[in-house]
């Protein structure tokens, strides 16, 4: 017997505009918070801790997708060993960058920006040093300038900075994280690169338990960052589950709680350092599933709540401290190796059991005799995560009304767990099970990957941690 969700299929035809509350279902499917209210700069860093995991790929797409959902975007290239931003967003080399304001050449960035050909988007390359033949030409940024670079793009006054820090040894990575509001932590499915951020994390962490310096000499303040995960180049739907397993060894053997925001797959156009442009969302661009997750974390970076004290200090330092390398050892093998051990014995118990699928529906959620407008992320057999902007009560029963699908289909949930910095709410359904197969379905239908989960765990309350180091060695 067919069930009322299970005759559900995707239509080709375009949905029209409707108003959703305070969002909108546009004729694609997309639903859109409302603009944010201005909150100056913020400062987003895109790192990578190993090599070919793709994060000048990701940094130039999410600063494409912001761009595109009506931010004003300026996108940095500080990668000095294989710089390929420009590339990406088809913007010409610029022989004036920001090495020119380093160097005292200019004053200010302004007219080092060029101009993307994507609109809101401007990015700021790393230019031609003064003096090719000085040994500071090629040399990693100390503490200060990276200062004066951070205070100088801030006022710039752009609502977002993404910066592509390329390879960076630990010290400068984390450096750059905590320069910054948000740390984005990029990494494949490959092994190797889940290590590599482990080795490195633990490295972080591990430097809270140093006793302080005999000598009285300086020592550079331990790094104080909030980070999220961004997955990149899935090509199966176990990979995809395999990055939030990395998160949650993260929160279990750290102490460190750096979630997922979104993951995309495989793609040969994702793969390579050819163009990202044409932007997602434009005008002639394929509206595919990568497309959408960029929107989607593009959404999460200009509305997710950041904490005081983010923001680095208003004046930089006056001057290097002397004595101080401005960068520690990369990370030696033996680090890896012990990360690797670790991966090995503990990522697999981490990996959730039962099927989630990503979807993208708008919905309406009916609790404590309020009608919230919502997204839901996705659904498995025991409930769903639903992106939201209002507040919500653990424990409140109300009923989802999923207004997206054909005949507006409901099924009563229970708010189970919440990370409002991060706009989400996890709802357990308590309808029958019939209607759980049946949207699971529909679901399956529409569009994937499947995931593994289990029954309890992503609803599951869990205390919100933040990597918070702030006594010094």
């Amino acid at each position: 017997m067919e069930t009322p969700l299970r005759s559900l299929r995707r239509s080709g035809a375009a949905l029209a505009s409707i108003s959703v509350g305070r969002v909108e279902l546009l004729a694609r499917g997309r639903w859109h918070r409302p603009p944010p209210t201005s909150r100056g700069t913020r400062v987003i860093a895109v790192g990578s801790a190993g090599d070919r995991v793709g994060q000048s790929t990701v940094a130039a797409q999410l600063a494409i997708a912001t761009a595109n959902l009506g931010a004003q975007v300026i996108a940095v290239d500080l990668d000095r060993r294989t710089p390929a931003l420009a590339h990406l967003l088809g913007v010409e080399q610029a022989t004036t960058g920001w090495r020119a304001l380093l160097d005292q050449a200019v004053s200010t960035l302004d007219s080092a920006l060029t101009r993307a050909p994507v609109r809101n988007l401007q990015m700021l390359a790393e230019g031609a040093a003064r003096d090719q033949s000085s040994p500071d030409a090629n040399r990693p940024l100390g503490p200060r300038q990276r200062r004066v670079l951070i205070q100088q793009l801030r006022a710039l006054g752009a609502d977002l900075v993404i910066l592509d820090l390329g390879a960076q040894s630990p010290d400068d990575l984390a450096d750059w994280f905590s320069l910054s509001e948000l740390g984005l932590v990029v990494t494949s499915p490959e092994r190797s690169a889940m290590a590599a951020w482990l080795a490195f994390f633990a490295r972080v962490v591990s430097r809270q338990a140093r006793p302080a310096p005999a000598s009285g000499a300086a020592s550079p303040p331990l790094p104080s960052f909030r980070a999220r995960v961004i997955g990149n180049q899935a090509s199966a739907p176990e990979d995809a589950e395999l990055f939030h397993a990395f998160s949650r060894l993260l929160r279990s053997e750290l102490s460190l709680d750096i979630p997922v925001i979104g993951y995309v797959q495989m793609q040969e156009r994702l793969g390579t350092t050819a163009s990202a442009h044409p932007a997602p969302g434009r005008p002639g661009s394929t509206f595919d599933g990568n497309a959408q997750a960029f929107l989607r974390m593009g959404e999460l970076l200009l509305y997710e709540q950041g904490s005081a004290g983010d923001a680095p200090p208003a004046e930089p330092p006056a001057a290097d401290a002397p004595g101080v390398p401005d960068s520690a050892p990369a990370i030696t093998p033996r680090e890896i190796a012990e990360a690797d051990a670790l991966l090995s014995a503990r990522l697999e118990p981490h990996r959730r059991k039962r099927v989630r699928i990503e979807v993208a529906w708008a919905a309406t959620l009916e609790v404590d005799t309020r009608r919230i407008a919502v997204r839901v992320a996705d659904v498995s057999l025991s409930g769903a995560a639903l992106e939201v902007v209002s507040v919500l009560v653990p424990g409140s029963q109300g009923t989802l009304i999923l207004d997206q699908l054909p005949g507006q289909p409901d099924i009563p949930v229970m708010v189970k767990s919440l990370r409002p910095e991060l706009g989400r709410a996890g709802v357990a359904f308590v309808g029958a099970e019939a209607m759980r197969r049946a949207l699971m379905a529909t679901a399956e239908d529409q569009r994937g990957p499947a995931v593994e989960v289990t029954a309890e765990d992503e609803f599951e309350e869990e205390p919100t941690l933040s990597l918070r180091v702030t006594s010094e060695l």
